[in-house]
């Protein structure tokens, strides 16, 4: 069995689901915000665990550098071991109790113990190992401690956080950072050991360039996050930017001075130098991570701050808006209860036949129109109560005047109602005066639909002829635009002729200008040829001549060459004449026979040479005066070319200007064709649209036609009195 509820138990019970469902998305809403206050307690812890981690890192760096002097026994040294060692042991002591506080929430305390334990190692063993286990396994700690931020700035969401310079200074505290300190730190031990033994080995030289080799990578990687940390937020580069310039300066610094430095053997530097400048990049690189540690602390704690204050204001907004919510419930389904139950009340007292009552308009909602309509109702109730009499007489006056307008129904306007003093007298004085009104626009719209039918008729005929001619002209027009176009064309063309002719005239001058200028050149160039051949057929003369003077002397040498054979001839004979004592005058007589007729040979050879160089020059000289000849003559040639080639320029120059004043006409014919030919396209677009509309107007002068055929049809139907129809004839 259904319960039965009130208006405003129903009421309630709607907003039921609604209210569910707001305090469902309210739970969420807090949810979340709580999830994210724990997420931003867990980030704080992270930033803890770098904290401590960095404790020890920094520490177990200046043990691993202290060790190297302590093994050859410095006494200083050892007590520098010593202090470091404390100091690490403290560090994992912090970072046992960080981790205890968060429990299983980062499951760090396994790997923790191992790394202590590995350390507890390390230190006891230290004066025991050599120097090259000592940094290995200081260096191999110090990655392991490293590998530990990470896993920390994982499990803690650090790496994962929403703020862009947070997220990057993470990657930076957990990864770069820590792991360039750690090569700086690994480099200044091998370089302390490198000063202690007084020489660098290749191996040394080795190490030490894949330390400085990875720690320029990493700084890389330190320099694109940090830069875009620094852009992100001001806060974070005031505070980072100090201690990033340093570790970057003298790291560099450090490198610089190893490569001069600790090479051949034995280094030029002492355990104190080293010390001054490899210290200061490992305690800026731990300075830089603290820094930044301490800023991430800062952007993670701000954050928290803020998702704390948006859980409280979700909360007390959700309170608020529930409290709210109930006190409009309540508030109104009293308005609803108290309408109702005076609506009730109301209608109550009509069923009692209590007919003065009303209900109270209490509201101004639907409710209140409702009761406001009610009482309205009420009101028309007591209006339209009558006696039985009453209402049988307006039902018989109300069958005679519809016994009377009937006949109006089926078209005859020529009836009337009779008008009595009863109630449906005013309704049949009305009809009467609207079936004559009816009449006279029954008249009306019969002749004017004659009058309409006629000129649809006319219109409808001209319209076609109209269309027609439209058609007509508009495939005419088109011809004529396709004519005119095609004339522009070839008048386009035409102008196009003449302006490249007037360009080819023009380059023909300037042509015939230039071959003038080359011919005058020319014709100078042959002068200058003549003078020189001129010069040289003297010159050619001239060595004739001195080849008949050397001939003369030739043959002065051959008979000196004849007279010294005889002089030889004689000497040999007065050699013999002379017996053993005249044997070398007859060598010496026999050696100038030999010079003679050698004379006699050459004076010959050369006899022939100048004849035949008398012969040649002859010969030259005849050629060359030929030359000359032809030279004169070219140059006359070249004169009269030059003549030809001035004329040629000033026709030239006269037919450019012909070819010009013809490409100006040209142009000016093709423009005016083009704006004929746009005339002629204007026209016949405006044609083509035309003809569409003449035809759509003779369409709609036929339907015109027969829409009025139709109305004269539908007009017809009514019958009107004689005497309109008289009066219309005579119209």
């Amino acid at each position: 069995m259904v319960p039965k509820l009130r208006i405003w138990h129903k009421l309630a019970l709607m907003m039921v689901p609604l209210l569910a469902v707001a305090v469902l998305l309210g739970v969420v809403v807090i949810r979340n915000d709580q999830a994210q206050v724990r997420a931003t307690e867990l980030e704080r812890g992270g930033v803890e665990f770098l904290a401590a981690t960095a404790d020890v890192l920094g520490p177990l760096q200046w043990h691993g550098v202290a060790a190297i002097p302590a093994l050859a026994g410095d006494t200083a040294a050892r007590e520098e071991l010593a202090t470091a060692a404390a100091a690490v042991d403290a560090g994992f002591l912090q970072l046992v109790r960080v981790e205890a506080g968060f429990g299983e929430r980062t499951d760090l305390a396994s790997r923790i113990d191992a790394l202590r334990m590995g350390w507890e190692a390390l230190r006891d063993g230290t004066l025991s190992a050599s120097p090259g286990d000592s940094e290995a396994q200081h260096r191999s700690l110090a990655l392991a401690l490293v590998a530990l931020q990470q896993q920390v700035a994982d499990r803690t969401r650090l790496r994962h956080e929403t703020l862009e310079e947070a997220q990057r200074l993470t990657v930076v505290l957990s990864l770069w950072a820590p792991r360039a300190m750690v090569n700086l730190a690994a480099a200044r031990t091998r370089g302390a050991a490198i000063v202690v033994r007084g020489e660098a080995l290749p191996e040394d030289q080795l190490a030490l360039a894949s330390y400085f080799e990875s720690v320029a990578e990493l700084q890389r990687e330190v320099d694109d996050q940090l830069a875009a940390a620094f852009e992100a937020n001001a806060q974070v580069r005031a505070a980072l930017v100090g201690p990033y310039a340093r570790s970057h300066d003298n790291a560099a610094n450090y490198r610089e001075f190893a490569t001069s430095r600790l090479r051949g053997s034995p280094v030029t530097t002492t355990l104190a130098d080293h010390a001054a400048m490899a210290n200061p990049p490992v305690d800026d690189y731990l300075a830089l991570s603290k820094a930044g540690i301490a800023t991430l602390g800062h952007l993670v704690a701000a954050r928290a701050e803020r998702t704390v204050w948006r859980r409280n204001l979700a909360v007390g907004g959700f309170g608020v808006a529930l409290l709210l919510a109930v006190a409009l419930t309540w508030w109104v389904s009293g308005d609803v209860r108290r309408q109702v139950a005076s609506i009730r009340e109301a209608v109550t007292e009509v069923e009692a036949g209590r007919l003065a009552a009303r209900a109270d308009v209490l509201t101004h909602d639907e409710l209140g129109g409702l009761a406001a309509s009610i009482n309205a109702m009420f009101d028309n109730t007591l209006r339209l109560i009558q006696s039985r009499d009453e209402r049988d007489r307006i039902q018989a006056s109300v069958m005679k005047l519809l016994e009377e307008v009937s006949g109006v129904a089926e078209g005859d306007l020529t009836r009337e109602a009779e008008v009595t003093a009863d109630v449906t007298g005013t309704i049949a004085d009305s009809f009467n005066y609207m079936i004559g009104e009816l009449r006279t626009l029954v008249a009306d719209v019969q002749q004017t639909s004659r009058f309409v039918g006629e000129a649809a008729s006319t219109i409808d005929a001209n319209v076609s002829r109209l269309a027609l001619a439209s058609e007509t002209q508009f495939h005419q027009i088109a011809e004529t635009t396709t004519a005119v176009a095609d004339m522009a064309a070839s008048i386009q063309r035409v102008s196009q002729h003449a302006a490249t002719s007037a360009a080819v005239a023009d380059e023909a001058r300037a042509t015939a200008h230039q071959g003038a200028a080359v011919v005058e050149r020319t014709r100078h160039g042959m002068e200058v040829i003549r003078d020189h051949v001129q010069e040289t057929s003297k010159r050619i003369k001239r060595l004739g001549e001195n080849a008949q003077e050397v001939g003369g002397i030739v043959a002065l040498i051959g008979d000196i060459a004849d007279r010294t054979s005889i002089l030889s001839l004689n000497a040999s004979i007065q050699a013999a004449a002379a017996g053993e004592a005249g044997r070398g005058f007859a060598v010496v007589a026999s050696e100038v026979e030999r010079l003679a007729e050698r004379a006699a040979d050459a004076t010959k050879r050369i006899t022939t040479i100048i004849k035949t160089t008398q012969t040649e020059t002859a010969g030259a000289l005849a050629a060359m005066e030929d030359t000359t000849r032809e030279v004169v003559s070219g140059s006359t040639l070249a004169t009269e070319a030059a003549d030809a080639l001035g004329r040629i320029e000033r026709v030239s120059a006269e037919l450019a200007e012909h070819i010009r004043s013809i490409s100006v006409a040209a142009k000016t014919q093709a423009d005016g064709s083009e704006v004929v030919a746009r005339a002629m396209q204007s026209i016949s677009v405006i044609a083509q649209q035309t003809a569409p509309a003449a035809r759509t107007a003779s369409q709609s002068a036929t339907e015109l036609a027969e829409r009025t055929e139709k109305l004269s049809v539908s007009v017809g139907r009514f019958k009107l009195p004689e005497l309109s129809t008289e009066t219309e004839d005579a119209a």
